[in-house]
């Protein structure tokens, strides 16, 4: 598995662990609203679950396109 997968790998995680942890403190930095956030507070678990797969998305989308648009493929 190459380094960059491993990196996208841990950095979702750790963002998605974060989202988990102080998901509800890091609403209120958005909105003071007590409806809003009532309504985002169940969204949290799907948002933080999703991370380390957008992640890795974002890193294999990079290292296919990426090469089409005239930058040279990184050494393996």
């Amino acid at each position: 598995m190459s380094e960059t997968v491993k990196l996208a790998a841990i950095l979702g995680g750790l963002l998605g662990g974060g989202l988990l942890a102080g998901g509800p403190a890091a609403l209120r930095l958005f909105t003071s609203d007590p409806s809003t956030l009532a309504a985002a507070a169940p969204l949290l678990p799907l948002v933080a679950v999703s991370q380390p797969i957008n992640a890795l998305a974002f890193v294999w989308d990079g290292a296919h396109h990426f090469p089409e648009s005239g930058f040279a493929k990184q050494p393996s």
